[in-house]
């Protein structure tokens, strides 16, 4: 059972966040374990409006990805998802957050409803992150158990996990804004989860009321630095579920065991939390994108109607677009009407030059 009261005292012992970054299983280290989207009662969970390379987002409109701000996306980057590369035009903060919402060049077919609600203690969630799977194991001083695993070197792949939220913290100097609270255990079955090395901006979605999966929160940070003796110069990072024997920083340089560990030995990860900031988001939302270029516009027939291509992505340094298609036939307009100079297939995606 996870306990609570590891969990009233996580602003003490998360006073050094370190950022999130890989999805690691309790149940197995198989590299292509969680690689595909989740099926079943997780179908729909959020796995297709996950954006890359390293680092996540989740797309929450037709050209907006939230994320988290740590990781320091910004104008003139670009993100990926669905094979396009989606220049930044734009990125704007929530003061006070770790959240940053991205603003791109392009359109997206479809995006993540927000949970707008308060009841996410007790939900089970579905994470998502791009990092490595776990590394080698953690044993025990005495070398009789196991009790977690090192963060593994990030290998960009999108995987998934479970997690049952514990609690909603409130803003700290330490954690700036209010976030959800999940722990790393033992006891929850082989699809439980905690995250390492490129997870941050990961979405955590939940199902609310109305069988729709939302997303509920943002990965921020992870308790992840330990050692197994004092005079050990440097922690190691690992996915803990059991800190019993192991040395954690209790003041600065000070390493000791956490009393706390012997009744609640797992390791906690903390989430922004989407619903303490939806009016910010819907305002933003509100807004939209104003990208450098044409719009594409695409109809299944040469008299149209045309409509906004559902999925595209504009470079305007290059003048090109390049799309996903949406049919056997279609035929493409720019907003505007400028010359279309080039238009051919590559590698199963549109190109066109203007």
């Amino acid at each position: 059972m996870k306990c609570l009261r590891f969990l009233l005292l996580l602003l003490v012992l998360l006073e050094s966040p370190f950022a999130a970054w890989g999805v690691i299983l309790f149940g197995t280290g198989d590299p292509s374990a969680h690689t595909t989207a989740p099926e079943g009662e997780l179908a729909r969970s959020g796995w297709e409006f996950q954006t890359g390379p390293f680092g996540s987002g989740t797309i929450v409109g037709p050209a907006e990805v939230l994320t988290a701000a740590h990781l320091g996306w910004a104008a003139n980057l670009s993100i990926t998802w669905g094979g396009l590369s989606f220049p930044i035009v734009a990125a704007v903060d929530r003061a006070g957050t770790d959240l940053r919402l991205l603003r791109v060049s392009g359109h997206f077919p479809s995006w993540a409803e927000s949970y707008a609600g308060t009841n996410e203690v007790g939900a089970t969630v579905v994470l998502y992150g791009r990092g490595g799977p776990r590394g080698g194991a953690i044993m025990a001083p005495e070398g009789q158990r196991v009790q977690g695993w090192r963060w593994n070197v990030p290998d960009n792949q999108l995987r998934w996990g479970t997690n049952v939220i514990e609690m909603v913290v409130s803003p700290s100097e330490e954690n700036p804004g209010e976030h959800l609270a999940a722990v790393f255990s033992n006891d929850a079955g082989d699809d439980e989860a905690t995250v390492s090395s490129g997870d941050s901006g990961g979405g955590v979605f939940l199902r609310d009321t109305d069988g729709r999966w939302k997303l509920a929160g943002v990965m921020s940070s992870v308790q992840g630095a330990f050692k197994i003796r004092p005079e050990e110069k440097t922690p190691f990072f690992a996915a803990i579920f059991d800190r019993r024997g192991l040395l954690e920083e209790q003041s600065p340089g000070v390493w000791l065991p956490d009393p706390t560990a012997e009744t609640s030995p797992g390791t906690v990860w903390l989430a922004t939390r989407v619903a303490a900031y939806s009016h910010w988001l819907a305002g933003e939302l509100s807004q939209a994108t104003v990208i450098p270029g044409p719009r594409l516009k695409s109809s299944a027939n040469l008299a149209g109607p045309f409509h906004e291509h559902p999925a595209y992505s504009l470079n305007a340094n290059t003048r090109r677009i390049t799309a996903i298609p949406g049919g056997d036939q279609e035929f493409f307009q720019l907003e505007g009407e400028p010359t279309i100079r080039t238009l051919r297939r590559v590698e199963g995606k549109i190109e066109l030059e203007y």
